[in-house]
C-alpha cells in the first residue's frame, strides 16, 4: 500500500468524509446520520481499482473526545508520506459560508505547516444548493488560489468521483508529514472555550 497515492480527508463532523470513503473504496457502514460524531478513529483503506489508498478521519471539531480524534488526525497524516490532504467541506447555500470552511482548514495548515501544493478541496452535499461547481470555482482561485476542487452528492457515481481525484493528485509528490508534538498544538485548537 506505501507506494500508492495516500490522501488524507480532513474536515469536521458531517462533512462527508466517511461517505467520499464508502463511494470509493466499496466498504459500508462507515456513514451515518446520527446527531454526533460516528467516526472516531481514523483508518485507511484502498480505493476499489487500487490506485490510490485514503484515510478517513474524525471530524476535527467534535464536540467530545476533541483531543482524541486530532490525535487520530496526525497520525493519519504520519502514517504514510502524504500525496493530497483532501478538505471536505459540505456545501452550504451561501458559497461566502463554504469559503469560510475552506479557510479555516487552508489557514490552520498553511503556510509553513503543510506545503501548498498538498491542498485538495472536495464539497460535498452539492445536491442541496443552487449554484454549481462552475460558479464556485473562481471565487475559490481568487480567495484561496487554488483552482482545482472535486464536487459531489449522493448520487455521483463513484467512477466520476475517482476520476476528479485523480486530477488533483496526478504529478504531487508524496511528503512525508513528521507531525511532532509543537506541530500538533500549532495545528490543532483543543482548548476549552467554556464561558
Amino acid at each position: 500500500m506505501g507506494s500508492l497515492p495516500y490522501i488524507v480527508l480532513l474536515g469536521d463532523v458531517g462533512s462527508g468524509k466517511s461517505t467520499i470513503v464508502e463511494k470509493l473504496t466499496g466498504v459500508s457502514g462507515r456513514s451515518s446520520a446520527v446527531p454526533l460524531s460516528k467516526t472516531v478513529t481514523a483508518e485507511v483503506f484502498e480505493s476499489y481499482d487500487r490506485s490510490f489508498i485514503i484515510c478517513d478521519t474524525p471530524g476535527s471539531n467534535a464536540m467530545s473526545e476533541k483531543i482524541q480524534h486530532n490525535i487520530e488526525i496526525s497520525h493519519a497524516l504520519n502514517s504514510y508520506p502524504v500525496t493530497c490532504v483532501l478538505i471536505i467541506v459540505k456545501a452550504d447555500t451561501r458559497m461566502d459560508n463554504v469559503l469560510k470552511d475552506v479557510r479555516k482548514y487552508a489557514d490552520g495548515f498553511l503556510p509553513q505547516d503543510i506545503p501548498a501544493e498538498l491542498i485538495g478541496v472536495c464539497i460535498t452535499h452539492m445536491d442541496n444548493v443552487q449554484w454549481t461547481g462552475h460558479n464556485f470555482l473562481p471565487h475559490l482561485e481568487s480567495q484561496l488560489g487554488i483552482n482545482t476542487a472535486v464536487f459531489s452528492n449522493l448520487k455521483t457515481p463513484r467512477e466520476s468521483l475517482r476520476a476528479d481525484i485523480m486530477r488533483i493528485i496526478v504529478g504531487k509528490r508524496p511528503i512525508p508529514m513528521n507531525i511532532d508534538s509543537n506541530m500538533f498544538l500549532r495545528l490543532f485548537k483543543i482548548g476549552n472555550n467554556n464561558l
